[in-house]
């Protein structure tokens, strides 16, 4: 039973996966009709140095937030986890086991978060050997790219993932092991926190690149102009599948 958490989540993050393929192929063209105009390099180059120096105080808030979320899951994971195996009182050992199991979600959710704000100070540096226009674009296609992961922390499937997951566990609690209480209480636990997670998630890339196409509206044609011409072929399609694991079967996502 402490499996149907896992496959809840799974499930659910398969439908996110899928939706947010199908947003990307059907996603129509940037209404911007500034053409895609190259500055001079001199002027590309401090455009560049200003917008490293706008990145690089935002991004210790979001090592911070990062760190403390995935630290919280994984202390949570393991707490949980000891007093599943030490304590033999029902009303504590399954409601701790399925707390392990969804923390362990958890932590291993901020691995593959989508919001890479905190990343960007050592990615901004990997380019700096660049000159002119190629590191003003660089630095823009870093920025743009976290601030689509932020925006992307926020939407309506994160949430939706959140809400899946904590109704596992209580459903799990309830159905699996008669804990009508503690399942509607690890219910309300995981909502609150998987939308303080939400609320608490960076937003300072999406704003940096919004004052940034702002003030530079080629920036967001440029970048629409270099995407669109490295779309030769279709995104694969998500796929989910059995496949053994042990004495039982797995899921497999791929995509």
């Amino acid at each position: 039973m402490l499996r149907v958490t896992l496959v809840v989540c799974v499930l659910l993050g398969a439908l996110c996966v899928h939706a947010s393929h199908a947003a990307a192929q059907d996603a129509p063209a940037a209404s911007d009709d500034r053409a895609c105009q190259e500055p001079a390099a001199a002027e590309a180059q401090q455009r560049a140095y200003a917008l490293e120096a706008a990145i690089e105080p935002h991004v210790p808030a979001a090592a911070r937030w990062w760190w403390l979320w995935f630290s919280g899951y994984l202390t949570a994971a393991v707490v949980q986890g000891v007093v599943a195996v030490a304590v033999e009182a029902p009303e504590w050992r399954w409601p701790s086991a399925v707390g392990a199991v969804s923390a362990a979600l958890g932590a291993g959710a901020m691995l593959l978060s989508a919001v890479e704000t905190h990343h960007l100070s050592d990615r901004v540096r990997e380019v700096q050997p660049l000159t002119g226009v190629p590191r003003l674009r660089a630095v823009e296609r870093l920025l743009a790219h976290a601030a689509e992961g932020e925006d992307e922390a926020r939407t309506l499937f994160s949430h939706a993932l959140g809400w899946g997951c904590a109704l596992g566990e209580g459903l799990v609690l309830w159905l699996g092991f008669e804990q009508l209480f503690e399942g509607a209480l690890s219910l309300a636990e995981s909502i609150v926190v998987s939308e303080v997670q939400i609320a608490t998630s960076p937003t300072s890339a999406r704003e940096l690149w919004r004052a940034h196409v702002a003030l530079h509206p080629d920036a967001a044609a440029c970048l629409r102009d270099e995407d669109e011409s490295s779309a030769l072929s279709p995104l694969p399609a998500p796929h989910l599948a059995l496949v053994p694991a042990g004495l039982g079967v797995g899921l497999l996502l791929t995509f």
